[in-house]
């Protein structure tokens, strides 16, 4: 996701990978199960999933839109547990109607005009998953999701460190946070803020195919 060149229909402009430590930053409050399956609406090439695998290990489902991310996704999961295909369009490759497994957790940083249409779809299909979304900091303030957001009230982990999509590079404009929905029921007026670590600039750079993430890149 990012908050540039972001046009009316899904693309290939849709492939915003996130840096690693985006994801770690999350993982480090350990507020998602390790156990059972996880899964990945919108796996892009595997980014989140290869990020989560650096920390722990379990099992993996995916769907991505792109039938060119096939080959890179194969190198991280199982090929029998790839979707190509929309995930906001049932499948009977979706772990959920397979029922072969539990899923624990669904996480996703999806394209921001399909992210509410995400977040429904997750929470139907897998009421007794964990949701957590990476989305701009103000899909808070809106006044056609408010009945849902006062309604579902999420955990908001915010990230003080902007991330650089784009291939890593310069960092976006916007602020980011990851929001996470816990099981059902999910029914709830209030969630926490919860601002998150700050990442050292020199992992940020390791993250970068260019190591150019600047510190003036940033407030």
């Amino acid at each position: 996701m990012s908050s540039t060149n972001r046009g009316g229909q899904r693309s290939e402009s849709d492939n915003y990978p996130t840096p690693p430590w985006v994801t770690h930053r999350l993982l480090d409050r350990n507020v998602l199960p390790t156990g059972g399956a996880w899964y990945e609406p919108c796996a892009g090439e595997g980014a989140i999933i290869k990020a989560v695998q650096q920390r722990f290990s379990m099992p993996w489902y995916a769907t991505e839109l792109r039938a060119e991310a096939r080959p890179l996704l194969e190198k991280v999961i199982d090929s029998q547990r790839i979707h190509i295909g929309d995930c906001l369009v049932p499948n009977p490759h979706d772990p959920d109607f397979k029922r072969a497994v539990e899923i624990s957790v669904v996480i996703t940083n999806p394209a921001f005009r399909i992210a509410y249409q995400v977040i429904q779809t997750m929470l139907r299909r897998h009421p007794r998953a964990y949701l957590a979304l990476l989305l701009r900091l103000n899909f808070i303030s809106s006044a056609q999701r408010h009945q849902f957001m006062t309604t579902f009230a999420p955990d908001v982990h915010v990230l003080p460190n902007r991330p650089p999509f784009k291939r890593w590079g310069k960092t976006d404009s916007p602020e980011y946070a990851w929001f996470v929905w816990p099981p059902a029921p999910r029914a709830r007026k209030v969630g926490i803020i919860d601002v998150l670590d700050l990442t050292p600039l020199e992992e940020r750079r390791r993250c970068s195919p260019q190591g150019n993430i600047e510190e003036d890149d940033e407030d």
